[in-house]
């Protein structure tokens, strides 16, 4: 086979956001984040007087993104902190005019101790860096909200949902970029842009104190999201 048809196939399966693929397991991805706000209704709640920071978001809403701020029945009582440039922030404005929105860098909230009832995040731990970074990505939601929901891809489900290759996920750094850099996923190829958790590395990060509650999504009997509940005692909030 020549490297030109090769190469055509590739795109015709893996491309973002149009390869088959992708049209395949969009209407999974959109189930899965439905399941995450009911999970959040549930878990927490969306009373008319609390205040939500959403941590992450842009201006893109394929395959359900923004889900929080679609959904959220309050979203005049909601800020979403997103880390990105002034056309990324002004086209989320369109979308949603009603929700406050700020740059910022999650690992460096610039917010108060405190200053919102519940911090959210879907999908954005697994893109800060290193363990470290993650860490304090953690400890910054806690800081700024007594109570956080955060959601993350199980790092043990066989296929990585940011690149759609199955089973690559579980080598070791230097083949796994190798092959993600083969197939056009060449921006994962790094962990500083896609470093996966597994529910016990997503545990170790909850900051001393927090009471953690970690509740598994599955998918044909497998976990394929992580959520992480946390709670302040109401007498640090």
């Amino acid at each position: 086979m020549s490297s030109a048809f090769l190469g055509r196939l590739r795109d015709a399966v893996w491309r973002w956001p149009d390869g088959w693929l992708w049209r395949l397991s969009e209407p999974l991805t959109v189930r899965s984040r439905g399941a995450k706000f009911e999970l959040f209704l549930q878990e927490i709640g969306a009373l008319p007087e609390y205040t939500l920071l959403d941590v992450g978001g842009g201006a893109t809403e394929v395959r359900g993104g923004n889900y929080f701020e679609r959904r959220y029945p309050h979203p005049q009582r909601m800020v979403a902190c997103i880390y990105g440039s002034g056309d990324e922030l002004e086209g989320f404005r369109r979308q949603h005019p009603q929700v406050r929105v700020v740059a910022g860098d999650g690992r460096r909230l610039p917010f108060a101790d405190n200053a919102f009832s519940v911090a959210v995040s879907n999908a954005v731990i697994e893109h800060v860096g290193a363990r470290a970074q993650q860490q304090a990505f953690v400890a910054e939601l806690a800081r700024v909200a007594p109570r956080v929901f955060l959601a993350t891809p199980n790092r043990l489900f066989p296929v990585d949902t940011h690149t759609l290759i199955p089973l690559a996920h579980y080598l070791p750094p230097r083949p796994r970029f190798a092959i993600y850099r083969r197939l056009g996923r060449e921006y994962w190829a790094s962990l500083d842009t896609l470093n996966l958790l597994t529910a016990r590395q997503l545990l170790a990060l909850v900051p001393p104190g927090v009471e953690a509650k970690l509740v598994r999504l599955r998918l044909l009997g497998l976990t394929h999201s992580l959520v992480l509940i946390l709670k302040r005692p109401l007498r640090d909030a």
